[in-house]
């Protein structure tokens, strides 16, 4: 008579608890011994209880720590811990090289090593400081026009009489045209 499928939940009950860990963590050790003996195989566990005790089983004649040396030269381990510092050096590497690239970049827009630019990378520096001052000019541009006073809206009606009086429409013109000629001129 073989034994019922056991349902698999956290025994609530500490004391059953316990007694089922060392009964299981008995089994498990002895299967791994089998294991080690029929295989010839190194075998090493580690294994903490619910109150945070450590049990350890390797295969005899070997210590724990030999298999865990062992384990961590072997060049399939890889560890998150080893994966992290792997990348903080990368990062690390990869922020020098950009720090260093700017600083070249800086010293190009401050003009201190113009004697190693060719022809070419001098022009290509010049497109970039009159593309920079466009966009400095265009920017200041849109500001004063963000400052100047709305217009006036104007009814419908009004803007057919507007547009029906030529000397008024151009003395409308006319201002816009200087306002902008103003900021041209400032920019």
């Amino acid at each position: 008579m073989g034994r019922g499928k056991v349902e698999l939940k956290k025994i609530e009950n500490p004391t059953n608890r316990q007694v089922t860990f060392s009964k299981r963590q008995m089994g498990l050790f002895k299967k791994e011994n089998e294991v080690a003996i029929l295989c010839d195989a190194q075998i090493g566990v580690i294994v903490f209880s619910g109150s945070g005790r450590m049990y350890e089983y390797s295969s005899p004649p070997w210590r724990i720590a030999s298999v865990f040396d062992r384990y961590l030269k072997a060049p399939s381990t890889r560890f998150e811990e080893m994966d992290i510092q792997q990348k903080i050096v990368q990062e690390m590497t990869r922020m020098k090289d950009e720090r260093n690239r700017l600083r070249m970049i800086m010293a190009q827009y401050m003009a201190e090593d113009l004697a190693s630019f060719s022809a070419q990378d001098l022009s290509n520096l010049e497109q970039q400081i009159e593309f920079s001052l466009y966009k400095v000019r265009l920017r200041k541009i849109k500001e004063r026009i963000s400052l100047l006073p709305p217009r006036p809206r104007v009814q419908r009606g009004e803007r057919s009489r507007s547009n029906s009086n030529p000397q008024r429409h151009g003395q409308s013109c006319s201002r816009s045209a200087h306002r902008y000629g103003e900021l041209m001129a400032t920019c």
